[in-house]
């Protein structure tokens, strides 16, 4: 007796429909991971933790609807306005941070903070043609209480990948001298934290109007940093003495993301051979849907 065949089209046919159905079931819709709260610690030489940082934000949908900061000298919270589809303003009662664009379809280029009506600082930004961040000046309207310095520069390099692998900083005081410095990144292979928020020039705008971050580029790393080490810069422009080297414990979850880290740092001044050792902790938490 002669087997049965299934006529050519039909074998076809149905070979497509398991093909698909095979697709539906082993591709579902992609994990989306947005990074919602980050604390930092110091630890004090008897293991105790000081000095609390926290940084939280919240989501619409996919873009950022609200972040605050919060130390143990200030607070600060704002809520995000869209226009066409990119932020253009951070809100609360009493302050606005405002962008303004070059073009359509640009980045920002200039940020305006102000609080009680009246403008405190103004922001410039410059970036690669990839759309990075490479340069942001701060020049304050209104120096902040007991402050000093009127102007701070940050200059970012990044390699062929895309990694932040430079960071130098100029700080201007009220006398016309300034102090410069460099800093130069080590990486581990898993994203920064950062890679999972969505606004990171909010952000470093953000922190430096807070006066708590001395290193903004940790916000535009796409890798998570492993150690740096920072420099004084010469008045000729020429690297000195090494100011701070620093070394990255990194714990990640079972997705490569990175959960909680530690830094060992060790400070170098001029006034003291010895160098002081520093610790700290950081923490991240994300949603994922």
């Amino acid at each position: 007796m002669r087997p049965f065949l299934l006529p050519n089209r039909v074998l076809v046919l149905l070979l497509l429909v398991a093909t698909l159905a095979c697709k539906r079931e082993s591709d579902p819709d992609p994990v989306v991971c947005r990074l919602v709260g980050m604390t930092d610690q110091n630890v004090d030489p008897g293991g105790n933790l000081t000095n609390v940082l926290e940084r939280g934000f919240t989501y619409n949908g996919q873009a950022l609807a609200s972040l605050f900061e919060r130390s143990t000298r200030q607070e600060a919270s704002f809520q995000t306005v869209y226009e066409n589809n990119r932020l253009v303003r951070a809100a609360n009662s009493q302050a606005t941070i405002t962008f303004d664009f070059a073009g359509a379809n640009t980045p920002a280029t200039r940020a305006t903070y102000a609080s009680g009506g009246r403008t405190q600082t103004v922001f410039t930004m410059e970036y690669t043609p990839a759309g990075r961040l490479s340069k942001i000046v701060e020049a304050r309207q209104v120096l902040p209480t007991g402050a000093l310095i009127n102007e701070r520069t940050f200059t970012f390099t990044y390699d062929v990948t895309g990694n932040l692998i430079n960071e130098r900083s100029r700080f201007g005081y009220i006398d016309g001298t300034a102090v410069v410095q460099e800093t130069d990144y080590t990486f581990d292979a898993n994203p920064s934290p950062y890679t999972y928020l969505p606004e990171p020039c909010l952000m470093t705008v953000m922190a430096l109007i807070q006066n708590n971050e001395g290193l903004p580029g940790r916000f535009w790393h796409q890798k998570a940093p492993s150690g740096f080490r920072t420099y004084a810069i010469n008045a000729n422009g020429t690297r000195g003495s090494l100011r701070e080297s620093t070394t990255i414990s990194l714990l990640y979850d079972a997705d490569n993301k990175l959960t909680a880290q530690e830094q060992n740092s060790q400070t170098y001044t001029l006034s003291v051979p010895t160098p002081i050792s520093r610790k700290s902790r950081q923490a991240f938490t994300y949603q994922c849907e």
